[in-house]
C-alpha cells in the first residue's frame, strides 16, 4: 500500500473486537524477546492486552508500506521514550502509537507525526489536573465555557498536547503547561511560545476528532507539505 507524501494514515482497532481477541496467541508470536519480556511485566490483564495489540498493530501497519514480514521488525526506544524502527534497515514511515481503555491507534506519515486517544468521557478527570497540564491562557478559556463544554475541551486539549510532544519527540520532557493550544471553533492551533525545537506554529497541522466514543488527536509536522490529508481506517492486525 502506498503512503503519499501529503498523507497521514491512522489505523485503529479495539481489543474487544472478537477477531482481535481470537488472534492474541498469534500476536505473541510476533514479539521480539525484549517485547515479550515487557509483556510479561504487566500485572493488569487489560494493560497487558493493550500492549500486545499495539505491538501487533504497528508491525502489521508498517508491513503494509514496506516489504517486511510483521515478525521481522525490531524496535528501539529513544531516550525520551519514543519507539523507533531499529531493523531492518531502509526507509520507513514515521509512526506513533497510542492505546487507552481498549482502543489502540497507530498513525504513520513521512514526516514526524504524533497521535493520542482517550475516552471522550474523561473530561472531568482531566479538569481535576488542570493546574498541572494547562497553561494560564487555556485555563482562562476553559472557565469561559459551560461545564459540559469544559469537559469536552479538556479532553481535546489533553490529547492534542500528547500528540504534539510525541511528534516533537520530547515526550514528558516537555511540560504541558508550557504549551498553549488555541481553538478557532473546532480547529486547533498552537500558540506562542513554543518549545525551542518546535519551530513556529505554522510548521504544524493539528486535528482533533471523535472516533467511536474516543477523542483522538493528531499532530503532524508539515515540512514541505502545506496540508496533509488524514485518512482513518479500522484494521484488525494480521487479518488485513
Amino acid at each position: 500500500m502506498a503512503l503519499p507524501d501529503d498523507a497521514v494514515h491512522v489505523w485503529w482497532t479495539d481489543c474487544d473486537d472478537p477477531a482481535v481477541a481470537a488472534s492474541l496467541g498469534a500476536y505473541r508470536g510476533l514479539l521480539a524477546p525484549d517485547e515479550e519480556a515487557r509483556y510479561r511485566q504487566f500485572r493488569h490483564a487489560g494493560a497487558q492486552r493493550e500492549h500486545l495489540v499495539a505491538r501487533a498493530l504497528v508491525r502489521c501497519v508498517l508491513s503494509r508500506y514496506c516489504p517486511v514480514a510483521p515478525a521481522d521488525w525490531r524496535f528501539q526506544v529513544s531516550p525520551e521514550g519514543r519507539p523507533l524502527v531499529a531493523a531492518p534497515p531502509g526507509p520507513t514511515p514515521h509512526f506513533s502509537l497510542s492505546h487507552s481503555h481498549g482502543r489502540v491507534v497507530c498513525a504513520t506519515a513521512w514526516v514526524p507525526v504524533g497521535v493520542d486517544t482517550e475516552p471522550a468521557d474523561r473530561g472531568s478527570q482531566v479538569l481535576d489536573l488542570a493546574a498541572d497540564v494547562f497553561s494560564i491562557d487555556e485555563r482562562r478559556a476553559l472557565a469561559d465555557l459551560p461545564l459540559p463544554g469544559q469537559a469536552d475541551r479538556a479532553v481535546a486539549l489533553w490529547t492534542l498536547k500528547e500528540a504534539f510532544v510525541k511528534a516533537l519527540g520530547t515526550g514528558l520532557a516537555t511540560a504541558f503547561p508550557t504549551i498553549t493550544l488555541l481553538m478557532d471553533g473546532t480547529t486547533p492551533r498552537l500558540g506562542d511560545p513554543l518549545p525551542p525545537t518546535a519551530g513556529t506554529a505554522t510548521d504544524w497541522q493539528l486535528a482533533s476528532l471523535d472516533l467511536a466514543g474516543h477523542r483522538m488527536a493528531i499532530a503532524v509536522r508539515r515540512g514541505a507539505i502545506d496540508r496533509h490529508t488524514i485518512l482513518i481506517r479500522p484494521l484488525v492486525p494480521l487479518a488485513g
